[in-house]
């Protein structure tokens, strides 16, 4: 893609707003979705993964929030998104729950 849509940021900040154990299903979930499904979000996670390592940092999303549709955004509109108690980074399977959690689960 060109670039990363806002409901993929809206979809982050829903899911780390999330109790633990629905996180948990959400990612067993979405290791469970067909290929065809999760094609477009795995091509919206490589072209945030600057660093190509499997996981977005906060300076990432942040670098990737400021080249997006909503530039205008801040650190603290990040912390919704990645919130400071979840680490300072997600993961290729946490982000495929958040967009799948997102759109609803069909397999």
């Amino acid at each position: 893609p060109g670039g990363v849509p806002k409901s993929v940021f809206e979809g982050l900040g829903k899911y780390h707003a999330s109790g633990r154990l629905k996180r948990a299903v959400l990612k067993l979930l979405a290791k469970e979705v067909d290929e065809a499904r999760v094609g477009r979000i795995r091509e919206y996670f490589k072209f945030l993964d600057g660093r190509r390592d499997g996981y977005l940092t906060r300076d990432e999303l942040l670098q990737a929030l400021r080249r997006s549709e909503m530039p205008h955004l801040t650190e603290a509109d990040l912390r919704l998104i990645l919130p400071p108690g979840m680490g300072d980074r997600i993961s290729y399977t946490e982000f495929t729950a958040a967009l799948l959690a997102r759109e609803g689960f069909t397999r």
